[in-house]
């Protein structure tokens, strides 16, 4: 008795087959919502009143995440970076007046958008304030999209 379906040789296996090998050559994928990977230009309101931008590169190698943060012209490398339970938390730390300071990024990307806090320390003086920001393409970066 037949049921309208078309019986090929190899059965599911070779459609299976069919299904990876095609998956496997397709170009980039879309950054999938929540995935911290890729560069991020964050906007905040610092304590002292003054609008600040900087730009943070998440990069995934093998299942460790590694980050770069750029502000006011000065590139380095953060100090960790973890992705834990939808929330990227990046470190960084700086020199300002002969002192150190740190900085905590704390964030929930989106897929095209992330929230979040800054935790600051300098000297004996702490605290928090809020940024908001967007993924970017910067020239000779793959698109994700």
């Amino acid at each position: 008795m037949s049921h309208g379906f078309i019986r090929r040789s190899g059965g599911p296996c070779g459609v299976l087959l069919a299904v990876f090998a095609l998956a496997s050559t397709c170009e980039a994928r879309p950054a999938e919502d929540g995935d911290p990977v890729g560069t991020w230009k964050l906007s905040c309101v610092c304590p002292d009143g003054k609008s600040r931008d900087c730009v943070i590169v998440v990069s995934r190698q093998d299942q460790t995440l590694t980050a770069t943060y750029k502000a006011d012209g000065v590139t380095r490398a953060a100090r960790s970076v973890s992705f834990d339970r939808g929330i990227l938390s990046v470190k960084v730390d700086g020199d300002f007046a002969g002192s150190k300071y740190v900085l905590t990024y704390r964030g929930r990307p989106g897929k095209d958008t992330m929230r979040g806090d800054v935790g600051w320390s300098y000297l004996w003086a702490s605290g928090s304030f809020t940024f908001k920001g967007e993924r970017i393409v910067v020239e000779g970066e793959v698109a994700a999209r």
